[in-house]
């Protein structure tokens, strides 16, 4: 099984790390405010951040891919459901 721990942060961008190996495996850029939020689901990760957008990213890539949200708001909290293949945010717009 993979271990992976995702962090967003001030620089906009998405951080993947190997938590067993201690390393930063990629950067994942493309926001253009601070990243708040982040979830990981099979092999997509998604990012909400202060832009207003979530995005979704390839795990295996590190490529931006083309589905991508726009809110009103920041998008500050999200959830995947893997069975649905929803996404569900929480957002500061309501």
């Amino acid at each position: 099984a993979n271990h992976f721990l995702l962090s967003g942060g001030e620089d906009w961008g998405v951080c993947v790390w190997d938590v067993l190996g201690k390393t930063l495996l990629m950067r994942l850029t493309g926001h253009t405010a601070a990243v708040r939020s982040v979830r990981i689901s099979g092999a997509v990760v998604f990012s909400g951040g202060l832009d207003g957008y979530v995005h979704s990213w390839s795990l295996e890539t590190g490529l931006k891919l083309p589905w991508s949200m726009r809110h009103t708001g920041w998008p500050l909290a999200m959830h995947v459901d893997p069975e649905s293949k929803r996404i569900v945010t929480g957002c500061s717009d309501g």
